[in-house]
């Protein structure tokens, strides 16, 4: 993937000021492409590859029908007008640029889960869970990370979701194993936690997902085992429950991603009900839709959820290997994706980035890698 390429998708999500900012939990993996990962910015050396990877990044169209069509044919050329880069591959009439591998050194992943990205353009963050770290990335340059396999004070056992609130640059973590969310500075310095195994007031179960409420600051974890949503402040002080175990209105049964929509309301991922929520701040119900199935709007295990600028709704739909786009009101728009490991297929897709219905990122759980979905020519 050519480094301009993430960049503009970095510059269009900031310049977006209603994008909602959480990306839930769920299992995903992500791996930053094998090129561009392993870019250290001190190292002489690995720039040089970058430019030259910049250099030979500039053909377009022509490569897209022959070398880059993998499995998805001819027919996927013409859907997209011939009018992918170099390196692209049109699926579901969509330029799908792929990158990433798995590893354990600096800029490799292994099953990482959620991820969240500064709306004012300083990067994303990915809970590169089984690596015990956060990732960072800007401008399409792996950065650095934070965080350290363990169970001591800013380390990580298995690290599955990111929030940041914008006002403070505030980074929460939230960590299944360890059942407990960690707080940091924009500086990446430890701040605080919140949490331990239970059910109390003070505990947590495997939590999964977060989001915060970029108004209060206050801080939402999907509390998955106890079946319910906690509420915190922004000093991870607690405020309430919300919801409690069961398949009705208002209660859930291992709800995993969580987001906040332009109205400051909780669209969640109530995934063991293979249904999406939305509550108010208070635990009232509003709306639900899904059900388990295979069809449009039919769900096999939701782990992550995410909103765009015009309040669509994303759904990680892990299960059946896609992701799928809804209304603000929950009708279906479209589907994305198919089982497989070709170029816009899934396994076990998990978080995700959205700016619009043609522009967002899919973390590509079994696979891997970050899929980046584009509209035709949006690369030029």
């Amino acid at each position: 993937m050519k480094l301009r390429q993430f960049d503009a998708l970095l510059h269009v999500l900031a310049d977006g000021s209603g994008t909602r900012r959480v990306f839930g939990g769920g299992m995903a993996a992500l791996a930053i492409a094998a090129g561009l990962a392993r870019l250290d910015p001190s190292d002489a050396e690995a720039k040089k590859r970058k430019n030259t990877r910049k250099k030979k990044g500039k053909g377009n169209g022509g490569g897209n029908g022959g070398g880059n069509g993998g499995g998805n044919g001819e027919g996927n050329v013409d859907s997209c007008g011939n009018a992918c880069a170099s390196g692209q591959v049109c699926s579901d009439g969509l330029c799908v640029t792929v990158f990433g591998e798995a590893g354990r050194e600096r800029g490799q992943f292994d099953g990482p889960t959620g991820a969240s990205f500064h709306v004012d353009g300083d990067g994303i963050q990915i809970a590169n869970s089984n690596n015990g770290r956060v990732e960072l990335l800007e401008e399409g340059i792996f950065t650095g990370s934070f965080g350290s396999p363990g169970d001591g004070v800013g380390q990580f056992t298995h690290p599955v979701g990111v929030a940041i609130h914008e006002a403070s640059s505030s980074i929460y973590v939230v960590d299944d194993v360890a059942h407990r969310i960690q707080k940091f500075t924009g500086g990446l310095n430890f701040v605080d936690k919140f949490g331990f195994f239970g059910g109390g007031a003070e505990q947590l179960n495997t939590p999964r997902g977060i989001a915060v409420d970029q108004q209060s600051g206050n801080v939402y974890v999907t509390d998955t085992g106890n079946g319910r949503i906690k509420e915190l402040n922004g000093n991870l002080f607690f405020l309430s429950h919300i919801g409690r175990i069961g398949g009705g209105d208002g209660e859930f049964r291992d709800p995993e991603g969580i987001a906040i929509d332009g109205n400051r309301n909780l669209v969640v991922a109530d995934t063991g009900n293979n249904r999406i929520q939305v509550i108010d701040r208070d635990g009232e119900f509003l709306f639900a839709f899904g059900q388990a199935g295979s069809s449009a709007g039919q769900f096999n295990r939701p782990v992550a959820v995410t909103l765009d600028n015009d309040g669509n709704i994303f759904v990680a739909d892990q299960g059946n290997n896609r992701v799928q786009i809804f209304t603000p009101d929950g009708p279906f728009i479209k589907a994305v994706g198919r089982g497989g490991s070709a170029i816009g297929e899934f396994n076990a897709p998990g978080g995700m980035v959205a700016l619009n219905q043609n522009v967002f990122l899919v973390v590509d759980t079994g696979n891997n890698r970050l899929q980046q979905f584009l509209p035709p020519g949006a690369s030029d």
